[in-house]
């Protein structure tokens, strides 16, 4: 593993973007303080870096540009994050999530008055990057459909890029890691409703305490 963990360094540099933070006064510091008391000196380093980079690709500092380009490079980031951590599990020995299914998922688009089900669900959450195995399609459209998230366009109206990014912040602040696949759905069909940052936070922060609950109690009967 490289001294420097680039998944670290490129979610610190989606957390300044997404956060509307001001490169020039973010210091590269070990302290506790916030924001980058869980970073290395190394990775806030390359997370500025990155930063730099947009801001000279766009020659307008980061805090200026207009929302539909930091929802495209939050978007970017977001892919890139994932990119890096399916890499790691695959030179760790563990395999890729079934690359055929999610050809298969990819290859349809449906319209936003489509219903969502066992066929419009995998495609659409294949498009956030997200994709899905085919023993989960029934517990994630229950989830999504007993939230009153019926279609395709209600899913796509929820899953917007900051709620997305709120959840993977607010998963790896508590958690220390990022939220897998069905972690991911299951915090998105919590935030039906909600439109306050705070709010959908608190909301994230119980679905973990609910899943971690889960966990327990199964491992619980297996003994």
């Amino acid at each position: 593993m490289m001294e420097v963990n680039e998944i670290n360094s490129t979610f610190y540099a989606l957390r300044i973007l997404s956060h509307g933070l001001d490169p020039s006064q973010i210091e590269v510091t070990e302290s506790g303080d916030y924001p980058a008391s869980e970073f290395t000196k190394q990775e806030q380093k390359l997370a500025l870096k990155m930063i730099q980079g947009i801001e000279d690709s766009e020659s307008t500092p980061l805090n200026e540009l207009p929302p539909t380009k930091v929802e495209h490079y939050e978007a970017a980031l977001a892919e890139r994050i994932e990119l890096l951590a399916h890499n790691d599990l695959f030179q760790a020995g563990y395999s890729r999530p079934e690359p055929g299914l999610f050809r298969l998922q990819t290859e349809v688009e449906y319209q936003e008055s489509d219903p969502l089900n066992e066929e419009t669900l995998p495609s659409e959450l294949a498009a956030m990057r997200l994709g899905c195995t085919q023993r989960e399609i029934d517990g994630l459209l229950k989830l999504l459909v007993g939230r009153k998230v019926e279609t395709v366009g209600k899913l796509r109206s929820l899953s917007t890029i900051k709620r997305l990014n709120i959840i993977r912040s607010t998963f790896y602040n508590d958690e220390g890691r990022l939220p897998n696949n069905f972690e991911m759905v299951a915090s998105l069909a919590t935030l039906v409703g909600s439109d306050d940052e705070r709010e959908q936070v608190e909301r994230i922060k119980e679905q973990i305490a609910f899943l971690k609950g889960w966990e327990e109690l199964k491992l619980e009967r297996l003994v």
